[in-house]
């Protein structure tokens, strides 16, 4: 991220700044990061900027600089909104407060939908001067070409795993290390443990915005909607760990002593995993964990996704062909 960084100081110090970059990254994460770290170099009152110590800086990591305006889905169905960013361009087309740029910040950028993309465009074919974009997602390829094709693409070697700090991230780990159920009761327990992680984040969300609401009984509807689209995230997250898991399982399958692992220190687990399974089985359980992907895709109820994958899982251990 630091040689990014320097590369883009470098094209500001040369009056070369691009206005709108996509940032291939986690939009809670290290992709959110660096876009801030961008904003701040901007923006910065230091010489040596971005010094992230300034009072701008600050206002900008807490997003409330009056001059950057943040965008990220907020609706029930995780979707950035065409009205949310033709509110976003309008206020980029306006005079600066401080008389100088005005930044744009789009977290999930993938989340846009036609019509939303479609009133963005516009601002990116003709965004107004001293204006910076930047668009965040760890989903690129959702979004339409015309917008991909308008940006220059910055890319972050970044792990899928950064739910290894994420609050559930243990409680996830040892259910993977308990491996397939051995009947459909155990897979109905099993999957009642993988429901309790989510609904236990749920609550924690709740808590957070709750608390960054001013007037609870004013924002009802956006408390749920920002529920809502976090949960959705998190669930993203935790499907994919799961994945993961048995990608490697697979991995192992293949090359017992490979050790190019995401979970490396599970590794003799896996291995003792992989052991029990043939290819196919191995290969099947990534397929059930996509299936499941699918389903919440489609909003059916976490719960009877995990029971449905976690029986699977059982039968696919039970495969000899």
């Amino acid at each position: 991220m630091n040689r990014i960084l320097s590369d883009i100081k470098q094209s500001f110090n040369q009056g070369r700044l691009a206005h709108a970059y996509l940032v291939s990254g986690d939009p809670r994460g290290e992709g959110k990061q660096l876009a801030t770290r961008i904003v701040q170099l901007v923006f910065c009152e230091d010489p040596d900027r971005p010094c992230g110590q300034c009072a701008t800086c600050a206002r900008i990591a807490e997003q409330k600089h009056p001059d950057v305006s943040w965008l990220e889905p907020h609706s029930t169905g995780r979707q950035i909104l065409a009205e949310e960013v033709r509110a976003l361009t309008q206020q980029l087309s306006r005079t600066s407060y401080q008389g100088g740029w005005q930044a744009g910040i789009i977290l999930a950028a993938d989340r846009m939908n036609t019509n939303s993309a479609n009133a963005f465009l516009k601002t990116l074919e003709e965004p107004p001067p001293q204006c910076l974009l930047l668009l965040v997602s760890d989903a690129t390829h959702s979004l339409i070409p015309t917008i991909v094709s308008r940006c220059h693409r910055i890319s972050l070697s970044s792990s899928e795993f950064q739910h290894r700090d994420a609050p559930w991230g243990d409680a996830l780990r040892a259910l993977l290390r308990k491996g397939a159920p051995a009947s459909v009761i155990d897979a109905l327990g099993l999957a009642a443990d993988y429901a309790s992680i989510l609904d236990d984040t749920r609550s924690e969300i709740e808590n957070i915005e709750r608390e960054r609401l001013v007037d609870v009984d004013d924002h009802e509807d956006v408390l749920k909607a920002r529920v809502a689209a976090r949960t959705k995230e998190i669930e993203r997250d935790v499907f994919r760990a799961i994945l993961m898991w048995h990608r490697d399982v697979v991995v192992c399958n293949v090359d017992p002593s490979s050790t190019l692992l995401q979970y490396d220190e599970d590794l003799d687990i896996i291995r003792s995993q992989a052991k029990q399974l043939n290819f196919r089985a191995a290969c099947r359980n990534i397929e059930i964990v996509e299936h499941a992907m699918e389903q919440r895709n489609r909003n059916f109820r976490t719960s009877t996704v995990f029971e449905h994958m976690l029986v699977e899982f059982g039968r696919s251990n039970k495969s000899k062909n």
